[in-house]
């Protein structure tokens, strides 16, 4: 009965008299984005259940999360169906917290600096029925873009990335949307290793949302927090080295409105 109230209190971030009133609710959504996805590029829901198996790998490990626990291939096949082909191991746990960003002008001397140098705003309104393709965040797209010419970098200057992933599937489409990862490559990428500390992109170094926790209208800031420490190379992030550049990004809905901002470590 929660799970119903919950749907039906998130459905109204739809168009809501085209797509909520009918019973598509944003899990339904992200449901049919994996299946066009899974089809487009030859994958099975086994190949795709490496999001929440790598998310709750690095939640694990971060005593900040929510879910701290590891989850395996049979964990997530197992776990009931949301909205086929979507499981209870693909949806961000609904959660009560707090995160807090201090901003200044004049940092103490012995503060380590990151520094707010590119900020994105992206808008697509457009309901499901209208839509082309349900494997392309537009929104996503234009505020990456419009942080970045801000921040006078490139997707090859991001080193640390965090990515609203509400739903798994959202993560993966946010990341290949954004520009970072090919499209369709994601779920390679993460089985082999590829997107995980030590590399040349890491991507949602302390577990997502998927192990953090979706906390509404928060989540941006959730995403914020957690790349201020990834930058300071705090615990539980000291893996991750010196990077200097990494990129948040939080979303409204499906792909309805999207925020990027590019953070940067000048000291």
């Amino acid at each position: 009965m929660i799970n119903v109230k919950l749907n039906k209190a998130l459905a109204t971030i739809t168009d809501y008299e085209y797509e909520g009133f009918f019973g598509v609710t944003p899990a339904a959504q992200a449901a049919m984005a994996m299946k066009e996805y899974m089809i487009k590029y030859g994958y099975d829901y086994e190949d795709l259940a490496i999001w929440p198996i790598k998310m709750h790998e690095r939640g694990s490990k971060n005593p900040l999360a929510y879910m701290k626990k590891q989850a395996s291939l049979k964990d997530v096949l197992e776990s009931e169906v949301v909205a086929d082909p979507l499981r209870l191991y693909d949806v961000a746990p609904a959660v009560d917290g707090s995160a807090a960003v201090v901003l200044c002008n004049k940092p103490l001397k012995n503060d380590a600096v990151i520094r707010v140098d590119g900020i994105g705003v992206g808008a697509y309104g457009t309901y499901m029925g209208q839509r082309d393709s349900l494997t392309e965040l537009y929104s996503v797209r234009d505020a990456t873009n419009m942080a970045l010419r801000m921040a006078h970098a490139t997707t090859n200057d991001v080193k640390l990335v965090e990515v609203h992933d509400t739903y798994s599937i959202l993560g993966m489409l946010a990341l290949e949307s954004m520009g970072l990862v090919r499209p369709g490559e994601t779920p390679r990428l993460l089985s082999t290793g590829a997107l995980d500390a030590g590399n040349k992109l890491v991507v949602n170094a302390g577990g997502g949302l998927k192990s953090m926790g979706f906390p509404g209208g928060a989540s941006g800031m959730y995403e914020l927090a957690l790349m201020v420490m990834e930058l300071m190379n705090v615990k539980p992030f000291e893996s991750l080295g010196r990077a200097e550049l990494g990129i948040v990004q939080d979303m409204a809905g499906f792909d309805l409105v999207s925020t990027s901002i590019v953070l940067r470590r000048v000291s």
